[in-house]
């Protein structure tokens, strides 16, 4: 009999950090498959992805369709809901200006970026689009008979929230939504007990944080597949 598999759908928060503080060991991805050794573990996670990158037709295609897991685990909502000075068209814009340019725009933003948030009230996937994305989720799982986990987003430190407008907030409502959408039987969640998790850029997980999600999941998924 062939093995169950899980996908796993995500942001950078489950790859390695590139900055030798988490390595591809210590990832949670990685150390599921020394714990669910009767699984077969794929992992999808992309830099910068969010839940409508994640449910175009190619990446559903690619991702879901074709692989068909028997548990798919989505791992999204940082990228959608952190406060936001420029829109993703307008950092390609941005991108395509001289470096030297950047860097100064880059350094008068960065000293008013909280302001700047507060005006602007920009993220990546608005609160009622990332709502329906998550239900997504749960249409394509139910469609193609899957067991679906949902992982919450991992509040943001102290200095990241000092430095955009209401992105704690943003964390909260938006955690708000996963867990109204885990409320069926068919949906589980992983929910984070401390605050401990953070590596210094107040976004990514350290190695704790990465054996906890480990640790949840397998537990999670156990759950899932009785």
């Amino acid at each position: 009999m062939n093995s169950q598999r899980i996908v796993l759908l995500g942001d950078s928060l489950g790859m390695p950090t590139g900055s030798e503080e988490i390595e591809y060991e210590d990832t949670y991805p990685y150390l599921l498959k020394i714990d669910l050794k009767h699984f077969e573990i794929i992992s999808r996670h992309r830099r910068t992805n969010d839940t409508s990158k994640q449910l175009s037709s190619q990446r559903i295609f690619d991702d879901i369709e074709m692989l068909k897991p028997d548990v798919l685990v989505v791992h999204l909502g940082i990228v959608d809901c952190a406060p936001r000075v420029f829109s993703r068209f307008q950092n390609a814009i941005f991108s395509m200006l001289p470096v030297i340019v950047v860097r100064n725009i880059l350094r008068i933003i960065s000293h008013f970026r909280y302001n700047i948030t507060k005006l602007n009230n920009k993220t990546y996937v608005k609160k009622d689009k990332f709502k329906i994305n998550i239900e997504k989720f749960i249409d394509i799982s139910n469609e193609m008979g899957m067991q679906l986990l949902f992982i919450e987003i991992l509040m943001t430190s102290q200095k990241n929230d000092n430095r955009s407008y209401n992105f704690k907030n943003n964390i909260i409502e938006y955690n708000k939504i996963i867990e109204a959408a885990s409320s069926s039987g068919n949906v589980g969640l992983v929910k984070y007990d401390t605050k401990d998790f953070l590596l210094k850029d107040g976004i990514h997980i350290n190695k704790e944080g990465n054996k906890f999600l480990a640790h949840k999941i397998s537990e999670k998924i156990a759950n899932l597949v009785k």
